[in-house]
Parts: structure tokens; C-alpha cells; sequence
């Protein structure tokens, strides 16, 4: 081979490695610009949702308003003084 086709060779191998990084990083900054368009939008979701307003429901837990102090498991528990330790 001559130095001429040696230098061609290299110069094409130079240019094609050349074209791929301009696609790649072109290629990642578009993916940069798409994450921030997305958290743009997320940020101005959130601002435009604003604060929770506060509703006056009524307590969730009704039956403390109707039964308080009424513990289920010690009324309704049938073998709350059956158990007996068979090893003693």
C-alpha cells in the first residue's frame, strides 16, 4: 500500500468517527432538552394544583362518635379466659 492510500484510508476513518459523534451527542442533548421540557411541566402542574383546599368532612371514624370506648376484641372475644398452659 502507498502512503497516499494509507492517508485516504485514515481520513475517511476520521471523518465517519467525525459524523457519528456529531449524531450522538446531538442525539443526547435532545434527550436532555425532552427531561427538561418534561420537569418544566411537571413543576407548572404543581403550581397550578395549588394547595389542597380544605373540605369540613366529618370525621372519618364515625363509630367513636356513636360507641366510644368499646374495645371489639376484649367484648366480643369468647376465649378471652379458656386458654390453659397444658405444660404446667
Amino acid at each position: 500500500m502507498s502512503k497516499q492510500t494509507i492517508w485516504a484510508i485514515g481520513g475517511i476513518a476520521v471523518l465517519v468517527i467525525g459524523i457519528a459523534m456529531f449524531f450522538y451527542i446531538r442525539e443526547r442533548d435532545n434527550e436532555l432538552k425532552e427531561e427538561e421540557r418534561s420537569l418544566r411541566d411537571l413543576e407548572s402542574a404543581v403550581q397550578e394544583a395549588g394547595r389542597i383546599p380544605n373540605l369540613d368532612l366529618p370525621s372519618a371514624n364515625a363509630l367513636n362518635e356513636v360507641a366510644p370506648g368499646i374495645n371489639p376484641i376484649e367484648e366480643a372475644n369468647p376465649f378471652k379466659n379458656v386458654y390453659e398452659n397444658p405444660f404446667e
